[in-house]
């Protein structure tokens, strides 16, 4: 079975870490979108099914929180990851409560 993911990075270093290490796992292929703003992500999230969504809380139409908050309204039945490196503790919290997974 193959996994839709969509990463949402706008770092084109990050995301390409990423892909590489989703491409590598042998027992469950991933196939991989990247976009680099949410507004994009939010756009094709709407076009068709995707398994999961990868998302940078801090992209250049979007920062923090508010990220999460829209991404989760537009599209509620999509699990979102929470990319880590996230300096601000509060705001981890305040995305898991929220629902968000934190990849670290």
């Amino acid at each position: 079975m193959e996994h839709h993911i969509l990463l949402i990075e706008d770092d084109p270093a990050v995301a390409g870490v990423i892909q590489e290490a989703l491409a590598g796992a042998s027992d469950s292929p991933f196939i991989i979108e990247w976009v680099r703003q949410l507004s994009d992500g939010i756009e094709r999230l709407r076009k068709e099914v995707i398994t999961a969504v990868l998302l940078d809380l801090f992209l250049p139409d979007s920062q923090g929180i508010n990220t999460f908050v829209k991404l989760s309204l537009a599209v509620p039945y999509v699990p979102i990851l929470v990319l880590g490196g996230l300096d601000d503790e509060d705001i981890a919290k305040e995305a898991v409560d929220r629902g968000a997974q934190i990849i670290s």
